[in-house]
């Protein structure tokens, strides 16, 4: 079984138990009775249940579990880590690319196939992700659109892509 973080739980909401959690990946989907996992590392984890279904947020998600009925309980897991199946995850969120799978991609020039880089960083932002690409001039912040980002190939870690105008110019 392998366990992708989701978040960190910074706080809890309310008298009911409710959790506060931050650095979700935005629009992550579990549904309500999905199993998760709440600890410090992947190693080191308990089992809960999805009381509500859950979408991640980047800056603040709330996450409701069934065995956490109280402040105090909530309390107990603030600052441990929420992690989810690989499979409950891609099983919920079709094409989902997990951020330890694009670090470390080369990055490809769909015309000729030179490499421009490599991916150091992932920033979710609102409209859209930026992948951080190291250079040789400098890091080149990649907008993760379709107009630029042409094929994903994680197995062989290549992203092909195509420069529009102007971007190599933010280096």
């Amino acid at each position: 079984m392998e366990l992708k973080k989701i978040g960190n739980i910074v706080n809890s909401k309310g008298i009911n138990g409710n959790l506060i959690l931050v650095n979700c990946p935005k629009g992550l989907f579990l549904n309500k009775d999905s199993e998760v996992f709440i600890g410090y590392s992947e190693s080191f984890t308990e089992k809960y249940i999805l009381a509500e279904d859950f979408i991640g947020n980047i800056n603040k998600t709330e996450l409701s579990l069934k065995s956490i009925d109280s402040k105090e309980k909530a309390q107990e897991l603030k600052e441990k880590a929420l992690f989810a199946t690989k499979e409950d995850i891609l099983k919920n969120n079709e094409g989902y690319i997990f951020p330890d799978e694009i670090i470390g991609c080369r990055v490809l020039l769909l015309c000729d196939g030179s490499c421009i880089g490599e991916i150091i960083d992932i920033w979710e932002l609102p409209a859209n992700d930026v992948w951080l690409v190291e250079t040789e001039k400098g890091n080149l912040p990649l907008p993760v659109i379709d107009d630029v980002i042409k094929e994903i190939d994680l197995h062989s870690k290549v992203i092909k892509i195509i420069l529009l105008d102007g971007l190599l110019d933010l280096i």
